[in-house]
């Protein structure tokens, strides 16, 4: 009998969101290389088009936020491929940093109909293809979403990403008796362009008392990890090799969630 390997996704369907930059497009390149058949989902055209321009991989525009275009997405994709066997939620956004009261509550909703609502958006229309398949959900949470010492400035943000890991949780719980897993990484500081979806307001730098670590990374300083460090991760996750692995929430971050 042959043990399962994180190599083979030949036979597996995946869709991954944010996918045309950052920790999306290394999740879909690694599970492409991995024999897997993906669709990708963004909301640039543009950039789904620069990162693949082989025509055979389904290329989706949509607006996360949206409940009708992402349920038209999951049709999409299961209409195409006959099933769905691995769903990779890695659209995000950083959203407004600065004082909390310098930030207007629209700016966090916004933030969360992305950061959360998004998630939800694509989980409840794929969750029959899921447990046909008895496959698997990747969330992308972040260390500042359960750090003592979280991002001071980012509120929204963090507050959004502890959301996304207590779903994470709950729906492991929930949906482990369907047959189908859960789990979440969580990436510490990683060279994305995330920075491009930030709306600095006033009151930035935010003040942090004496006693706040560095937050450097223990394993690396100040040299942030890689996107393929986080989409190897999600490919275990998303494999055989992972078929016993549910609610859990992966660190991807070098020890600076500790440090």
């Amino acid at each position: 009998m042959n043990a399962p390997t994180i190599s083979d996704f030949a036979e597996r369907a995946a869709l991954i969101t944010g996918a045309g930059s950052g920790i999306g497009l290394a999740t879909a390149q690694v599970l492409l290389q991995r024999g897997a058949t993906i669709g990708v989902v963004d909301m640039s055209a543009e950039r789904l088009q620069d990162a693949f321009p082989d025509d055979g991989i389904l290329k989706l525009t949509s607006d996360i936020s949206s409940t009708d275009d992402s349920a038209r997405v999951i049709s999409e994709f299961v209409e195409k491929f006959g099933r769905m066997d691995s769903l990779v939620l890695s659209a995000g956004m950083n959203g407004p940093m600065g004082k909390v009261d310098m930030i207007h509550p629209d700016e966090i909703r916004r933030l969360f109909e992305v950061n959360l609502i998004g998630v939800y958006n694509y989980i409840i229309p794929a969750i029959p293809h899921l447990e046909a398949s008895q496959g698997s959900i990747t969330l992308v949470g972040s260390i500042n979403g359960s750090r003592q010492f979280s991002w001071a400035g980012a509120s929204p943000y963090v507050a959004s990403k502890a959301a996304v890991m207590a779903l994470g949780r709950s729906l492991a719980v929930e949906l482990g008796p369907r047959g189908i897993r859960v789990n979440t990484v969580c990436p510490g500081s990683i060279k994305t362009n995330i920075l491009e979806s930030t709306a600095w307001r006033g009151g930035w730098p935010v003040g942090r008392p004496r006693h706040y670590p560095e937050g450097d990374s223990p394993l690396s300083g100040k040299v942030p990890g890689e996107a393929r460090d986080v989409a190897e991760a999600i490919a275990f996750l998303a494999s055989d090799a992972a078929k016993h692995i549910t609610g859990t929430e992966l660190f991807i971050d070098g020890a600076q969630s500790l440090a």
